[in-house]
């Protein structure tokens, strides 16, 4: 009699069994917060770090061409005041 039943309810509610169970764990794991470890490779540490490096890079070059530009600017300035 209680397998009959729950077919019975199975085959009735089972779309709304399946979004209960999947909302109760989604909101368990969005409340618990357990410690993962996760094991990454070297070669994929490498990539990690390499892009995160990039922005570092460019804001080095970026610093060094605009000193560049200004030594130039003010030779160029320099060389016509003394000219002029």
């Amino acid at each position: 009699m209680s397998a009959r039943i729950f077919e019975t309810i199975w085959r009735n509610y089972y779309r709304q069994i399946i979004y209960a169970l999947l909302f109760g764990v989604i909101l368990y794991a969005s409340f618990y917060r357990g410690k993962i470890t996760l094991r990454v490779s070297d070669m994929t540490l490498g990539v990690f770090n390499a892009v995160e490096a990039v922005p570092q890079q460019r804001a080095r070059k970026i610093r060094t061409l605009e000193q560049e530009l200004q030594t130039l600017r003010a030779r160029q300035a320099g060389s016509t005041e003394v000219a002029a």
